[in-house]
């Protein structure tokens, strides 16, 4: 467990990465999760990444752990043919933050959450 802020990074053994916001005393909303391979059994924060790790054969993860708009991939705040191209390199690199619907597969599901989020715009 880590705590930046006032935001909490949990490494929870079956569901990897749970993030909170602890910034109301006595409450944690919830804010989002990430998926890891192998069990989550402790993690460290160093800016927007998140360092994993797990039992067995996943060893050490590195997760984007930065809370905010996902299709915005360039982190300038706006969504645009850039931001698909950047999450594209992050979809055929076959990193673990492509995976969108938290399903454990890089497939075309991903893509549609992508450009779902994109339609709908940030929040």
């Amino acid at each position: 467990m880590k705590i930046v802020g006032s935001t909490l990074y949990l490494a929870d053994q079956h569901f990897g990465i749970q993030i909170f916001d602890i910034s109301t005393p006595g409450t944690a909303e919830f804010l989002g999760w990430s998926n890891t391979p192998g069990s989550a059994m402790h993690i460290e924060i160093a800016g927007s990444l998140a360092y994993v790790v797990a039992d067995g054969e996943a060893g050490i993860q590195v997760v984007y752990a930065e809370q905010g708009c996902r299709p915005d991939c360039m982190r300038d705040g706006l969504l645009d043919i850039f931001d698909v191209h950047a999450y594209l390199s992050i979809f055929y690199g076959k990193l673990l933050e492509a995976d969108l619907n938290f399903d454990g597969t890089l497939d075309v599901f991903d893509i549609f959450v992508l450009l779902n989020e994109l339609n709908a715009g940030c929040r």
